[in-house]
């Protein structure tokens, strides 16, 4: 079994910074998933050290986990995002041009990121494509390099007031 995870870190600058500029209580998201030949709990996610896998209880360390959404998605379509490990970075290009545009966007300028590397990915834009590489449902229609975590979040809670009264309860600052 599968989840679409969420967290923000616990004392990250960068994670502090997406929550404030996007106005969620998210900032990362992630493949979780329990490993079954080494018995434990792990992560792929698309991270500074660019697409890796870890294991969740050191991620845990820095990082506090939001939520977990379980998904259906195909062990073919893991196994196929797995090949990102150590080939793609994580998108520091396209952060760098996101914040800037969202500062234009405060001082009432029209303006759009246009830095974006081609060879690196976002941690929620991982999440997309791994989602379009697993055919689940409605991911289809969701632009990977355009969605940040929180819209990530909202499209996985869609069909799932269960989670979504979960969430509701949680504070993160």
């Amino acid at each position: 079994m599968f989840a679409v995870s969420f967290s923000t870190g616990k004392r990250s600058l960068i994670s502090w910074a997406i929550r404030k500029m996007t106005g969620s209580k998210v900032s990362h998201a992630f493949l979780a998933y329990r490993d079954e030949t080494l018995d434990d709990l792990w992560l792929l996610e698309a991270d500074r050290g660019g697409f890796q896998a870890q294991r969740r209880a050191a991620f845990e360390r820095d990082n506090v986990i939001v939520i977990d959404v379980p998904v259906d998605i195909p062990i073919e379509a893991v196994r196929a995002a797995d090949r990102w490990v150590g080939d793609v970075g994580y998108d520091y290009e396209g952060l760098i041009g996101n914040a800037l545009a969202k500062v234009a966007n405060w001082c009432r300028l029209k303006v759009r990121s246009v830095m974006h590397s081609p060879r690196s990915m976002f941690c929620s834009e991982a999440m997309v494509r791994l989602l379009q590489l697993a055919k689940y449902p409605g991911a289809e229609k969701l632009v990977p390099w355009k969605e940040t975590p929180e819209m990530l979040l909202e499209f996985m809670l869609k069909d799932r007031p269960d989670l979504r009264a979960k969430l509701a309860g949680v504070s993160i600052d």
